[in-house]
């Protein structure tokens, strides 16, 4: 999603700096990092005022998985500003990422990018703790213990799914069992 949201075109767009999250943990921060972002990035503003972009960057996503798997490989480079941005530039992340790719169907995947784009901030929260699959099918799990709640975020992602994502999805409850003597 980085060439619609940082769109040379969005008269929004401006440099912003922040540090090089490569930093160690307890080291100062690392060099600062230029990078072009819309003012109201991460808004429902900003996902409103771009629908029209939006909606056709997501229509030129390939609906091939083994394209969508080329194109995630070929658009890291130019990503990279933006995904250390978002906390989602370490190699765990990105081989999370892509293993996502093998289990989603490529009309999914257009869906949560989607979905994120129309307001991140909002959006990035919630989401289940677990996916769980096998070949074709899948479903993601909130796993909760009998005496957890779910928080509001978990809420709106559990309302925005059924109305928007429209993902499987179960809500599992632990229970503890006492231990036999």
């Amino acid at each position: 999603m980085w060439l619609v949201i940082q769109d040379p075109d969005d008269p929004l767009v401006r440099i912003v700096g922040f540090f090089d999250r490569n930093a160690p943990e307890g080291a100062k921060p690392g060099q600062t990092i230029y990078s072009s972002l819309p003012e109201d990035f991460g808004t429902s503003g900003y996902g409103t005022r771009r629908t029209q972009a939006i909606v056709e960057h997501c229509s030129q996503i390939p609906a091939d998985r083994q394209e969508l798997q080329w194109l995630f490989d070929f658009w890291l480079s130019g990503s990279e500003h933006l995904r250390g941005y978002l906390w989602a530039f370490r190699k765990p992340d990105i081989e999370r990422a892509r293993r996502l790719l093998d289990i989603l169907a490529p009309s999914d995947v257009i869906r949560v990018l989607n979905y994120l784009v129309q307001n991140y901030w909002n959006h990035f929260l919630g989401w289940p703790d677990l996916i769980i699959y096998r070949e074709n099918e899948f479903f993601l799990a909130e796993v909760k213990a009998s005496g957890d709640n779910l928080s509001d975020e978990q809420k709106v992602w559990i309302s925005n799914n059924q109305t928007s994502l429209k993902l499987p999805f179960k809500l599992i409850k632990v229970q503890k069992i006492a231990a036999r003597k």
